[in-house]
């Protein structure tokens, strides 16, 4: 669920795995894979001899992934990514202690690196998916992005003790233009927000910069380093994103001196839009997409139900892992309850008390700062419930302004009939629509007209 707990991760202890049930990627967390044994691993899946191919695993993945996992995590990659085809390629980086593997395997709809660690012993000691970076051909941009009007530049700026890595696209011949700071959803997301082969936050870069409106895109710091939520185990949601925000606003502040800047959050980054600018009086306004206003565990359980009444290709193992899931959703009704084991949905004790304890309609109350937010009627992880709280609330403000769009998902991509999670996979643009009501809406403000 690559999305804003659409990209729903779960934090685990000792490692950062992210299972995104939306999106029905499993990845399975950074457990630790030579030649031959790699090949036949591979080719052990291919032919679909799964029981086979986990004869491999040492000791350590035999505890991790119990048997008949592989294939129902195989399964899952095929429901979300379509028909396997065939490997494009392998990498090996040898090390003393091991031997690592990046295997690019071709599906019907998108690319997946296979991440295999191989040790002495020659058996497989770790095993991870996650969708590549590896393409066929040039990049194609949306329709209504002009890469004349534009720049694009790589830029570095610290947080803390992090060094923070991102994108500033700058409009080309305008003098004083708005620079709008973009934050993912939640997890460790890149700056483009790719999910499968679609990058929602590029298509928004590109055509805004294609408008006039600058932007400031990064990769969290859950991504570059992963290690963060174990060296700070009272790691919260303002860690995740006011803390992070706050520095990408400290350095587009400091390098354009004088411009309005504005915020941009998707998904959990919309959610957290008041306590962000509540926090950070340099923020003139906040445009929210596909904001929740419901608790995270809510969304988490609505759409779990969601995929189960709508797909009849879970088998029994599938429904007994999404009921295990559903269980712990539960319990996080009562934080405290104590719960023995893996941290609620992996995630820390700490990260839901910081959620519980942030009542964003309260906060967003307090703000004065205009608010755009925008919502897809065919989003089934933050749905129109959410976006008619938010309007109920805040609708007779005149610093609010509120615009929803029948045919778009979660993506703010177009599609027709019920949003599933496989319209991810295939490729497609942020709708023009969208771009366009974000940098007309910006450019008003700029010019003094509220709408």
């Amino acid at each position: 669920m690559r999305q804003g707990y659409p990209c729903l991760c779960f934090y685990k202890e000792k490692e950062v795995t992210m299972k995104r049930y939306l999106l029905v990627i499993f990845m399975l967390g950074i457990l630790y894979l030579n030649g031959t044994v790699v090949d036949q691993f591979i080719e052990d899946i291919e032919k679909g001899n799964f029981a086979k191919a986990e004869e491999s695993y040492n000791k350590t993945l035999v505890e991790v992934l119990k048997p008949g996992r592989l294939e129902i995590v195989w399964n899952s990659l095929a429901e979300s990514a379509g028909k396997y085809d065939k490997v494009v390629s392998t990498t090996a980086d040898v090390r003393e202690e091991f031997t690592s593997y990046t295997v690019v395997l071709k599906f019907e709809y998108i690319f997946i690196d296979m991440l295999i660690t191989v040790d002495k012993e020659e058996l497989l000691s770790g095993l991870f998916f996650k969708p590549s970076t590896y393409s066929e051909g040039e990049e194609k941009l949306p329709p209504y992005v002009d890469k004349k009007s534009y720049f694009e530049e790589e830029v570095e700026f610290m947080c803390g003790d992090y060094l923070m890595k991102g994108s500033l696209v700058v409009p080309k011949g305008r003098r004083g233009f708005p620079i709008l700071v973009m934050a993912t959803g939640s997890g460790p997301n890149d700056r483009d927000e790719t999910v499968g082969s679609n990058k929602p936050f590029r298509d928004l870069a590109y055509g805004l910069g294609s408008m006039g409106v600058a932007t400031l895109r990064y990769d969290k710091r859950t991504l570059t380093f992963p290690k963060l939520l174990n060296d700070k185990p009272d790691f919260d949601i303002d860690d995740e994103y006011t803390v992070e925000v706050k520095a990408a606003v400290d350095f587009v502040t400091e390098k354009y001196k004088g411009r309005n800047i504005y915020y941009l959050g998707h998904s959990m980054g919309a959610f957290m839009a008041p306590r962000i600018l509540n926090n950070d009086s340099r923020i003139k306004a906040a445009v929210m997409m596909a904001a929740n206003a419901r608790p995270l565990e809510d969304l988490v359980y609505e759409q779990v139900e969601y995929i189960m009444n709508m797909n009849d290709s879970f088998n029994q193992k599938d429904l007994d892992e999404i009921a295990v899931r559903r269980d712990n959703i539960k319990k996080i009704k009562d934080i405290s309850v104590k719960v023995e084991g893996t941290p609620l949905l992996g995630l820390s004790k700490e990260y839901w008390l910081s959620l519980n304890r942030y009542n964003l309609i309260e906060e967003a109350a307090v703000s004065k700062n205009p608010i755009l937010v925008l919502q897809g009627e065919r989003d089934y992880q933050v749905t129109m419930t959410d976006f008619n709280i938010w309007k109920s609330n805040f609708d007779l403000d005149g610093n609010w302004n509120f615009l929803s769009y029948e045919k778009l998902n979660h993506l703010f991509m177009s599609g027709e009939g019920p949003s599933k999670p496989k319209e991810y996979m295939v490729p497609n643009f942020v709708d023009r629509t969208v771009i366009k009501d974000i940098s007309n809406w910006i450019l008003n403000l700029e010019s003094g007209r509220r709408k």
